[in-house]
């Protein structure tokens, strides 16, 4: 009987987080006076979420660079092609197989802290490790 070939299974090799802003130190200023000013209708909740006054949260960091894989943090206008056309801001696994789209724009503008981001990406990332 021949052998039966089980199919293979998708390995994490880069996460993606794209900000649903542009780049750029003027970007960047304005996009802090907006969500300081009027955070309900400001459009990136990873940024509002994981950045605060001074930069990066160190929490957020430290997560980030447990996770044992390759990060990448993406604006707008700096996507690659080939990159699946979603809605921003979103987590993406590039993996041996492709993307697969870890947390969608709408499961992220759905979370308010940064636990609650944490364990969502931590729920999405273990099956595919």
């Amino acid at each position: 009987m021949p052998e039966r070939l089980e199919p293979a299974m998708a390995q994490v090799q880069e996460i993606l987080f794209v900000y649903n802003a542009k780049s750029g130190m003027l970007h960047g200023l304005m996009d802090l006076i907006h969500k300081t000013v009027s955070p309900s209708t400001y459009p990136c909740k990873l940024c509002e979420i994981t950045y605060g006054m001074t930069g990066m949260r160190k929490e957020w960091k430290r997560y980030v660079h447990s996770l044992g894989y390759p990060v990448t943090f993406l604006h707008l206008d700096e996507l690659a092609p080939g990159l699946p056309s979603t809605r921003y801001p979103c987590a993406i696994a590039r993996t041996n197989t492709g993307y697969e789209e870890l947390i969608s724009a709408e499961e992220m503008n759905r979370l308010t802290t940064l636990t609650e981001l944490m364990a969502a990406l931590s729920r999405q990332i273990k099956p595919l490790s």
